[in-house]
Formats: structure tokens, C-alpha cells, sequence
């Protein structure tokens, strides 16, 4: 059996209108679960940079944290493993940006 590879778009970062009306040093982000290791590593450097800032992040599965964002959770940025929920937020009004990918990741098929 030969294993077969292939490029999956792993997706994106969406700005939500339901932006919290807060201090700007303030951030809240719905990110998918895998994503915690790399988007601790993130935070930690950028409040090395940026001191006094206060980012929060709340991990879960992309389908659920795009339903509560749809309920308007309130939540700043929306990192998440499936294009279909940020693209389902764009066409709902809620994102206030295009959907960005964030990363690339692969697939392997057996064949």
C-alpha cells in the first residue's frame, strides 16, 4: 500500500463584529485545540513585546466555538481547523474581515 499525500488548508484568523468594546490592550481569542502549544508559544512572545497586554484565549473544537461566536460569545479573533465555520461567519455578517489562512497542514491517504 502506497500512502498518498495531500495538502489540506488548514484555515484562518476572523476579526468578529462582535467586537468587544474594550480596552485596546485587551484580546479574546476562540482557537482550535491543536492550535494551544503554538498560540501559547505566540502570546508569550508578544507580551514580551507588548507589556500590560492581557490576551485570553479560550481552546475548543472550531464547530463549537463558531456556534457560540454566532451567539455572540465574545470574542476578538477566531482561530480555527475548518475553513467551512469562518466561511460560514463571513457569509452570516459576523466576521469583519476576509477569512486569512494561518497555516498549512497535510493529509496522508492510504491507499
Amino acid at each position: 500500500m502506497k500512502g498518498t499525500k495531500f495538502i489540506a488548508l488548514l484555515i484562518l484568523v476572523v476579526p468578529i463584529m462582535s467586537l468587544k468594546k474594550s480596552d485596546p490592550k485587551e484580546i479574546t481569542i476562540a482557537a482550535a485545540s491543536d492550535l494551544k502549544f503554538a498560540l501559547d508559544s505566540v502570546i508569550a512572545n508578544f507580551k514580551k513585546t507588548n507589556p500590560g497586554s492581557d490576551v485570553k484565549v479560550v481552546y475548543g473544537s472550531s464547530g463549537k466555538l463558531s456556534e457560540q461566536i454566532s451567539n455572540d460569545a465574545p470574542f476578538d479573533l477566531f482561530f480555527s481547523a475548518d475553513i467551512n465555520y469562518p466561511q460560514s461567519l463571513k457569509v452570516k455578517g459576523i466576521a469583519i474581515s476576509d477569512v486569512k489562512t494561518y497555516g498549512i497542514g497535510r493529509i496522508v491517504f492510504m491507499e
